[in-house]
């Protein structure tokens, strides 16, 4: 996963791979890599998330290895336009060069708290249109409620096992890190 600070990834991370929201910030901390099984075309795979960059400790280094990843996650806030803005004038030009062929999905999270008075929804589909034909879709979330949190790594799931033929058992989502959070040990 990929967006601004604050924008929600690592909580979005926790939420997909606990199935709750946690209850204090020190639960998620220091954790970048959240791993839940699923069971996708009745097969069972072990889905890897990373939550991984932010502008502030981008590297050019770090972006290089997303060729080698099965989708990317585009994660912004509906109640922070700047984070919306970046989706376009930061995060895809960054990425395109790596992910011509590899399935992309953008979360506007914080659904909870959004403000209908502030567009956020029709700027991410605007967005939305500028972005690869890889785009698999727009998901609406709270790390919160969980609300489509499931949904969209479903869908990018789904969209990687079909591009890539995956029989491999896992599914890797951002950039590979250093500490594991699963519901259930997977160990992917």
């Amino acid at each position: 996963m990929v967006g601004e600070d604050g924008v929600g990834k690592t909580s979005i991370g926790y939420y997909f791979s606990r199935g709750k929201s946690a209850e204090t910030i020190e639960e998620m901390s220091g954790t970048d890599l959240w791993n839940r099984r699923m069971v996708i075309d009745r097969r069972e795979y072990c889905i890897e998330v990373n939550d991984s960059v932010y502008r502030a400790k981008y590297d050019g280094k770090t972006i290089g290895i997303y060729h080698k990843m099965h989708g990317i996650v585009i994660v912004c806030s509906l109640v922070d336009e700047e984070s919306i803005k970046a989706i376009l004038d930061i995060w895809y030009p960054r990425l395109k060069d790596n992910i011509e062929n590899i399935p992309v999905i953008i979360i506007g999270n914080k659904s909870d708290i959004e403000e209908p008075q502030n567009n956020a929804r029709d700027k991410i589909e605007e967005i939305s249109t500028h972005v690869p034909t890889t785009l698999m879709g727009v998901f609406y979330t709270s790390a919160l409620t969980g609300e489509n949190i499931d949904d969209a790594f479903i869908a990018l799931s789904e969209a990687a096992f079909r591009h890539n033929d995956n029989t491999e058992g896992s599914f890797k989502i951002g950039p590979t890190g250093r500490k594991i959070q699963s519901n259930d040990n997977c160990g992917c």
